[in-house]
């Protein structure tokens, strides 16, 4: 458990066990009022404050390794999830991963654009050098 509450920081959460009544009087007339049906049995509540993707990771590899940590849903996105779902979450690229992504697909049509302008006068300097090669040989 040491190890996993260590994980958990390191991905901007945190781990706590809570008493079930707690819990209900907690979930009582909020939005999360679907998380009522897992509480049942032992629990214990992970809070990601900053991006889900690698706190579901460190959920899942963690839960392969042992058997006695079980998954029993979330919410994400105000959206409860099954175990299924956060086992999909955690396959999704993480939130600088995505960003990424994102401006590279921006950055790709200026560029395109640059290479664009700048071929006419490539073309003219491999034109030149093939020609320089042709006269020294």
């Amino acid at each position: 458990m040491t190890r996993l509450r260590r994980e958990i920081r390191q991905a901007s959460g945190e781990y706590q066990v809570i008493k079930n009544t707690l819990v209900r009087r907690a979930l009582q007339d909020t939005a999360y009022g679907d998380l009522e049906k897992l509480l049942e049995g032992p629990n214990g509540w992970v809070f990601a404050y900053d991006d889900p993707v690698p706190l579901s990771k460190v959920l899942i590899k963690f839960a392969d390794d042992n058997d006695k940590l079980a998954i029993k849903g979330g919410v994400f996105e105000g959206q409860f999830m099954d175990s299924a779902a956060v086992k999909v979450l955690s396959q999704m690229p993480s939130k600088p991963e995505l960003q990424a992504t994102l401006l590279a697909m921006m950055n790709a049509p200026a560029t395109q654009l640059v290479r664009l302008i700048q071929e006419p006068g490539a073309r003219v300097v491999r034109l030149i050098e093939s020609l320089r090669k042709a006269k020294t040989e």
